[in-house]
This record gives structure tokens, sequence and C-alpha cells, in this order.
């Protein structure tokens, strides 16, 4: 969501040429985060703002459970996302039922960024602010910047053979913010764990309803560049 250096605004004149339409970027090579590519830039479409929205989904189907929807990526042409294992039962229908709908293989049937904000999963978070139980880390959708985004990556081996294991995306390191499986199997900070207390029933719902809020704001943000059509 902060890397815009292969990022394309829509929309462009120029793409017309190409693909018909001003709002649809003719491909050129794989480009994105590994997990995180959406299956018209795997098939090496023209792709457009139906990628952000499946980021989105991505994004909180690995806050919600700690891992990705699909290992390797390539996985998700001919599967759909699943949402099975003990980590699911304490997440409500809504919520998989909003992720599902972002990914959506065929990016002419995902949801829109509009369609994203008037999801009944999205109408329980609270007007924007802090999230009891948690700091406040959801930054004002006035910052945001507006373009369509696909962050940068050396892709093409990812692609094909899927994350490495061990320290996330690509084999990076392992410093990284605990995920909601991990606060709810134990207490401590990302990466190397720590001790301390096990937390609460009311902290995991609090970092749901966090995860919820921030992809609220990522929604607006795409449908402010939806409204701008």
């Amino acid at each position: 969501m902060c890397d815009f250096g292969l990022s394309r605004k829509v929309p462009d004149v120029r793409f017309f040429k190409h693909t018909g339409d001003i709002y649809r970027v003719p491909f050129s090579r794989i480009c994105g985060t590994g997990g995180f590519i959406p299956p018209e830039i795997i098939r090496k479409q023209p792709f457009g703002k139906p990628a952000d929205l499946w980021s989105i989904g991505v994004i909180c189907y690995r806050m919600l459970s700690g891992s990705l929807p699909f290992i390797p990526p390539t996985k998700c042409l001919d599967q759909p996302v699943g949402f099975k294992g003990r980590v699911w039962e304490g997440i409500s229908k809504d919520a998989q039922d909003f992720i599902a709908r972002l990914l959506a293989p065929d990016q002419n049937k995902r949801a829109t960024a509009r369609e994203a904000l008037g999801h009944k999963w999205l109408q329980t978070v609270p007007e924007w602010g802090p999230t009891p139980g948690l700091p406040s880390s959801v930054p004002s959708s006035s910052s945001l910047p507006s373009s369509s985004s696909i962050s940068s990556n050396r892709l093409s081996r990812a692609v094909e053979q899927g994350e490495g294991g061990g320290g996330g995306e690509g084999g990076r390191g392992s410093s990284s913010p605990p995920t909601l499986p991990a606060m709810v199997e134990g207490g401590g900070g990302g990466g190397g764990g720590g001790g301390g207390e096990k937390p609460t029933a009311a902290v995991a719902a609090a970092a749901v309803a966090a995860v919820a809020k921030a992809a609220k704001e990522a929604a607006v943000m795409a449908e402010f560049d939806e409204s701008r059509r």
C-alpha cells in the first residue's frame, strides 16, 4: 500500500489504443508483491483499479489469519479463496464474505470500492478514531494518495515458485508486527515472539475491528478514485 514505484495512474487516454479502455493498463510485465498479485496480472492481461481491491482482500485475509490466501500465488487461477482452519472459526461470516468478494478471480465481478464500503461487515465499524483496546494507527483518508497503485518487486520467480518459507514474502527477515492469530495464541511482539500475558477475547475482537477499519480506509481511498470516473 506504500510502494508506488511501478504504479499506473488512470484514466489515461494512451491506454485506449492498447486495451480499448482508458481505465485498463496494458500488460507489460509481472509486477507486484508475491502473494498479492491478482489473477489478471498473472495471466498477463490488462489490469486496472480492481487489482487494488484484490490487494485489500489479501491484506485483510493475512491480517485476520496470519497466512496468505493463495500459496503459491498461481493457485488463485483455478481455486477459490478458502476459509478453513481453526483461526477462521472466530471470524464472522460477514468478514469472510467481504474478503471473498474482493478476491473474485474475474476482475469484472470483483467488488468495487463503493460496493466494498457498502458491505455489511464495514457497517459494523465505528466512525474514525482509536479502536478500543488497540493503539490508533489508521491515517486520515485525506492524507492518503489517490492514484491506483500496484507495488513492485522482482516477481517472476515468486509467481512460478510461490513464496519462500520462513521469513515472510520472498524469504525476507522475520521482523514483523504480530498478526491476529499470533495475538490470540499467545502474547508478545512480532517477529521474535516474546512472552507476556495471553490476550483476552476483547483484545482479539478489537484487533478484528482494527482490520475492518483499515479495510474501510483503503476502500475510501479507492472509492475516491472511482468517483472521479
